[in-house]
């Protein structure tokens, strides 16, 4: 059963201050001092203070992480005209580590579409570490009118993303059936994109001047609808 729920914006993780380390720091040793003291009361045996700690002399284990959510299985609805939305925000957790995934959407055709693909390479370019590559097949239909601008418009996504660390390769279904849309990573992950990458409304894409060309986040997107499913990957 898959967990549903309204979709909001990703919260950031709050990450423990020098400070807050400090404070820890000064409890524990106040608790040494009277657990030192009550010792010495008992036993007559001394026990020495600890000396004072800094921030970075704070063994590992005093400071408190916050674990990350594992992923899970869910869905996600969005409405018409909300903010705040980026691919990144929406799954870009599932796209952390992988090394492969299939991108199947038949509506990477007009210039637009293949701008929503690019963001989605720049997205694991952000996510993947330097040193490492990543494959992303894309599984699309041909445009009838305009294939030949659709794969020089491929070859220049497949040659920029090659400079970052990705290879980036595409094949048409000719079956005239397609309709899915979604990504598979080869870490066991299904995203089922029912608009495929194509959530945002209109933006003026022209005007480098304005946020919402530069920052999905600041986009009004479509009412769309996200399905994460854990999948087998064949070894």
């Amino acid at each position: 059963m898959y967990l549903l729920e309204r979709a909001v914006p990703v919260g950031k993780t709050e990450l423990i201050t020098e400070q807050v380390i400090e404070q820890v720091a000064e409890q524990v040793r106040a608790l040494s001092l009277i657990i030192g003291e009550v010792t010495e009361r008992k036993t007559g045996e001394k026990i020495p203070a600890p000396a004072p700690t800094t921030s970075e002399e704070t063994p590992i284990e005093t400071a408190v992480s916050i674990a990350v959510p594992d992923l899970e299985e869910k869905h996600l609805t969005f409405e018409e005209n909300q903010k705040g939305v980026s691919y990144g925000s929406v799954f870009g957790a599932y796209l952390k580590g992988v090394k492969h995934i299939t991108v199947t959407d038949p509506y990477i055709r007009l210039f637009f579409q293949q701008r929503n693909l690019m963001e989605l390479l720049e997205l694991i370019a952000r996510l993947k570490s330097r040193d490492d590559e990543v494959a992303v097949h894309l599984v699309t239909v041909r445009d009838e009118f305009k294939n030949e601008q659709q794969i020089e418009n491929f070859e220049k996504m497949q040659a920029s993303a090659i400079t970052v660390g990705i290879s980036f390769t595409w094949e048409f279904d000719d079956t005239g059936s397609m309709h899915a849309r979604h990504i598979i990573t080869d870490h066991g992950w299904k995203i089922s994109l029912d608009r495929g990458l194509d959530i945002f409304q209109q933006y003026e894409m022209n005007d480098a001047f304005t946020f919402a060309n530069r920052l999905q986040q600041y986009r009004a997107c479509k009412a769309f609808e996200v399905t994460f499913i854990k999948v087998s990957i064949d070894p």
